[in-house]
């Protein structure tokens, strides 16, 4: 056990698997950050770009706000996938044709990429009016010009994750509406192999460590060398 302030506890939904919800506290508030910013409800459309592990949680939580969904990205082969996570469609961005029929079409846009390559093609897709959210963290920097903003009046603005009060709300939203992760959870044994299929994107769409199979297993080392000693 432990005491801490109350302020800075958050209530787990008890109604959603623990370990599933976890990522919420990562995935799940860095995609409900942007929303709530951008004001979406119902009928409203929204648009997220790259679908990953912070992805795949911006696509649930927008289409279960009422928002059409759609999912921007590279991988063509990710539309069924991203269907059965609420999207309405996936818009591949290797098509300009498919690109040029959603022009000035969406309030919303979060690019959870970050790549400079890609966000004049994402301002030409929002709305007057509409905002760019960024959530990824690419490490070249961003150039736009400022045109591109000011005679649409658009919005481009980032964020990390959110506040306590935030959070709690997104996690009282999942609950309500039984949004969790896609996991696979994995001992600490399997760590390291973790780690190299994350670099090459071969997880869907988080690793969970199964804590309490790890304290076991530590429990057992050090009972192991009490004795010895």
């Amino acid at each position: 056990h432990m005491v801490v302030r109350e302020p800075f506890v958050l209530k787990m939904p008890e109604n959603l698997d623990m370990a599933a919800s976890a990522p919420l506290l990562c995935a799940g508030i860095t995609m409900w950050t942007p929303l709530m910013q951008a004001g979406i409800k119902k009928g409203m459309r929204v648009a997220i770009h790259g679908l990953g592990g912070v992805g795949h949680m911006g696509v649930k939580l927008a289409a279960a706000l009422g928002a059409e969904t759609y999912v921007i990205s590279r991988t063509e082969s990710k539309r069924a996938l991203a269907q059965s996570l609420g999207a309405k469609d996936l818009i591949p961005s290797t098509s300009p044709t498919a690109i040029a029929s959603f022009q000035k079409f969406f309030h919303l846009i979060i690019d959870t990429v970050g790549h400079h390559a890609v966000i004049s093609m994402l301002l030409d897709m929002l709305k007057s009016s509409g905002t760019l959210h960024i959530v990824g963290a690419h490490p070249e920097k961003i150039r736009i010009k400022p045109r591109e903003l000011y005679f649409r009046n658009l919005n481009m603005r980032g964020s990390l994750v959110g506040g306590l009060q935030p959070t709690q709300n997104m996690l009282d939203f999942c609950s309500e509406h039984g949004i969790v992760s896609e996991i696979e959870q994995v001992d600490c044994d399997y760590i390291e192999k973790a780690f190299d299929r994350m670099v090459r994107s071969d997880v869907r769409f988080r690793f969970v460590l199964k804590i309490d199979e790890t304290l076991e297993k530590f429990a057992g080392v050090e009972q192991w060398e009490e004795k010895e000693e």
